[in-house]
């Protein structure tokens, strides 16, 4: 079982498109240990410039701003089938309709352009981003793998080429498979398992696990399956990490809405540094007016449109971490 120690870092899912106001920026910098591109670092970002010149300064500012700042920073993600530039998602058309006598060659042709990628991105930011989501979102909802790009092209077997991809373009990053609702218990937890479980069977270098953790209110009725689940991984060797955190309110909440998602934060928090293996917790978005779902709120602080205003979950789980 992996152990942390030390204290637990809060990170937050950041954006270029944010960057310019400083009042974010002081946000992001004194309240958070590290961050997350949001986007900037996936396929379809990075690959929206030319295969001679890639796409490459967006990411590469928000690294250089976390040194700048002693922040850490985490990678996400190198394969995300959602977000595959037009390009590679016709190739996963063409694959699927290749002919059986062309299946091998398409195969190869798929895992050298895969390798490629990775090889340049994480050899460009080895030493400088801790870690990667290098595989995100590979399942369906029933817990089997999608049929996507990757599938088709190079087969089930893909992820573990990536993964060794990613150990070599720098060995010394921590690699996290990340996955989108698998706290609780279901098809889709019992498929990561399955998963993970076949990959450290084949020998693939994946050191963790990530939970996305997009939740809300009905949280708190499942907080023990939540720690269940953080139990199930530690006790397969991984590390966790909480990767994508939020809490969504309903539209117009109550001050009891507002104190509920209050609690799930700090559940959250409090079922993590109970658990050894369960390291850094990430929140997706510095606050509410910048969250992927600003109509329900979700993040730990909120703006009133002219300052940010921290919620009281934000101090809460703060000193849970520390």
């Amino acid at each position: 079982m992996q152990s942390v120690t030390g204290k637990r870092r809060l990170g937050v899912a950041v954006s270029t498109r944010f960057m310019d106001s400083p009042r974010y920026n002081a946000l992001v910098s004194e309240k958070f240990d590290g961050v997350v591109a949001e986007n900037e670092a996936k396929m379809d970002h990075i690959m929206s410039g030319t295969d001679d010149n890639p796409r490459f300064g967006e990411f590469g500012s928000i690294v250089s701003t976390a040194e700048a700042n002693g922040q850490y920073v985490r990678g996400h993600a190198f394969i995300f089938s959602t977000q595959d530039p037009p390009a590679a998602k016709r190739a996963g058309v063409l694959c699927a309709l290749a002919p059986r006598h062309r299946k091998a060659e398409v195969r190869s042709r798929s895992i050298e352009g895969m390798n490629g990628y990775i090889s340049a991105v994480g050899g460009r930011y080895a030493g400088r981003v801790g870690e990667w989501d290098v595989v995100n979102e590979p399942l369906q909802n029933n817990g089997t793998l999608k049929p996507d790009t990757w599938n088709l092209c190079i087969g089930p077997d893909y992820m573990g080429k990536a993964f060794e991809a990613a150990r070599a373009a720098d060995p010394q990053a921590k690699l996290y498979l990340n996955e989108i609702g698998a706290e609780r218990a279901g098809p889709k937890r019992d498929g990561l398992v399955k998963l993970i479980s076949g990959l450290q069977k084949m020998g693939v270098p994946i050191d963790g696990v990530g939970l996305q953790s997009h939740l809300d209110l009905s949280f708190l009725d499942h907080v023990e399956e939540f720690k269940e689940t953080l139990k199930i991984f530690a006790n397969m060797g991984l590390i966790i990490k909480l990767t994508e955190l939020d809490v969504a309110l309903p539209e117009n909440p109550t001050a009891a809405d507002l104190q509920k998602q209050t609690e799930v934060y700090v559940a959250v928090a409090r079922a993590c540094i109970e658990q050894r293996a369960c390291s850094d917790i990430f929140v997706w978005g510095a606050s509410d007016s910048e969250s992927w779902n600003s109509k329900n709120s979700p993040t730990l602080f909120g703006f009133n449109g002219i300052n940010y205003v921290e919620k009281p979950a934000y101090k809460k789980v703060r000193r849970l971490l520390r």
